[in-house]
């Protein structure tokens, strides 16, 4: 099988294959010539996505490409069945006016794409900006959002979260990757001048290779001294842009902050008539709620999602650290912290499932490793929330310490529903109060 080099920025290039990615080049149309490739977007594990342009609306859209093997990949087999089944869920009329349909991303056209690759799911949803993971540095020099821009996306995430609750689906993947910044200029920007203001001018890097060995260019120019690429596999890549531009549009006006939930490739609908089968955890572990966290299939929940909310909702006030200490996002270490940092041992059957906890427990939960926990944890503060002092005040840093707390609760049916978090004292004080501090 023939190997090319991997760029920085850009997709896994030896998923370039029969099954795997589908070779998009810009200018590329799909849908019987409705959408035109304009620039990119982005990639994840199993998809591309693109910038383009729908001819019949005249907007700018996102277009995302699954791999033609998505849901193997995925391990989970139904997984692109799913999240049309969700998005189409999302789209109903009658939904438009409710609180927090507004945060959610709108489906605008699916279809079924033939390449060399396979057979290809596209997505056509609204185009957004940037996720909340970008790199905010350029415009806070603390790498954190300030609290009243914090408590602003917290609010629209949960009434994003609760209109998904309402209707009956668990998001499944809820982390700030999965949050997208929201600007109605986006969808306009006529020229490609104008885009590029934005996303800047496409970064193509062309494949070559050679036997035994593999050799990359910069540009597309034409050399035939190399041998010619397979048909399925692209002659360029795209860069993933600089994010930076987007950043500023999105976030300048501070009093006009919007976003949207994205991504329901993980999500299910909750149907109590129809058996669910257990399914892989792909949600980033730092998120995963203690009865997925083993690696074990499991069906989704509302109150995983809470779960993952909660740890959400902590790196937005930290600019990243998450609820429970991990290095490097090890699984024994984020069990570990989160029976210390909870004081009791994990509830059944995931403590038994937990192979290594005799290295650090008892079966009471008890701390019986030979070393105390501060050697043997030096990063492990023994505090509940990581937000620095001074950013928020004792009183709000003690009800959202509260709301926080109500959201992990280790045994999943003692977690507070997503009505419960928007009614918090927290939540309805510190984010929908007239009086919200700024």
């Amino acid at each position: 099988m023939a190997h090319y080099a991997q760029f920085p920025d850009v997709e896994l290039v030896n998923n370039y294959r029969p099954g795997g990615f589908h070779p998009v080049e810009l200018s590329d149309t799909f849908n019987k010539g409705r959408y035109i490739v304009l620039h990119k977007l982005g990639y994840g594990t199993y998809s591309t996505v693109w910038l383009a342009k729908d001819c019949v609306s005249g907007k700018n859209v996102s277009l995302k490409i699954l791999a033609a093997h998505a849901s193997q990949w995925s391990g989970n087999n139904t997984s692109e069945e799913e999240e049309l089944k969700v998005l189409s869920r999302l789209q109903s009329e009658e939904d438009s006016e409710e609180e927090g349909r507004q945060y959610v991303m709108q489906l605008l056209d699916h279809f079924v794409h033939t390449g060399p690759n396979g057979l290809h799911r596209c997505i056509v949803t609204e185009l957004l900006g940037p996720s909340l993971a970008s790199d905010i540095e350029d415009l806070y020099p603390t790498e954190r959002f300030p609290p009243s821009i914090a408590r602003a996306l917290i609010r629209q995430i949960a009434y994003g979260v609760r209109f998904l609750h309402r209707k009956g689906i668990v998001h499944g993947d809820l982390h700030i990757g999965n949050i997208l910044l929201s600007s109605t200029k986006l969808s306009i920007l006529a020229s490609q001048e104008e885009i590029e203001s934005y996303y800047g001018e496409p970064e193509k890097c062309s494949l070559r290779l050679m036997p035994s060995k593999v050799t990359t260019h910069e540009g597309v120019d034409d050399d035939s001294s190399f041998p010619p690429l397979a048909p399925h596999v692209p002659r360029y890549v795209i860069e993933t842009p600089d994010p930076t531009p987007l950043l500023h549009l999105c976030l300048d006006e501070p009093e006009h902050v919007h976003v949207k939930l994205c991504d329901f490739s993980e999500s299910s609908v909750i149907d109590p008539s129809v058996s669910t089968a257990p399914r892989i955890a792909n949600i980033p572990k730092l998120y995963r709620a203690p009865e997925i966290m083993l690696g074990q299939p499991s069906i989704p929940s509302p109150s995983t999602d809470i779960w993952a909310l909660a740890v959400l909702f902590h790196s937005l006030f930290t600019g990243g650290a998450s609820l429970f200490y991990s290095s490097y996002g090890l699984q024994d270490e984020l069990l570990r912290e989160m029976v210390l940092v909870m004081k009791t041992k994990l509830p059944e059957p995931t403590w038994s499932s937990w192979a290594s906890r005799s290295r650090f427990f008892d079966e009471e939960g008890r701390w019986i490793a030979d070393a105390s926990i501060s050697e043997s944890l030096p990063y492990h503060s023994g505090k509940f929330l990581k937000i620095r002092e001074g950013v928020i005040d004792e009183r709000e840093r003690g009800l959202l310490k509260q709301m926080l707390k109500s959201m992990v609760a280790l045994e999943p049916e003692e977690r507070v529903t997503i009505e419960d978090v928007v009614k918090s004292e927290w939540f309805t004080q510190y984010c929908c109060g007239s009086g919200t501090p700024s």
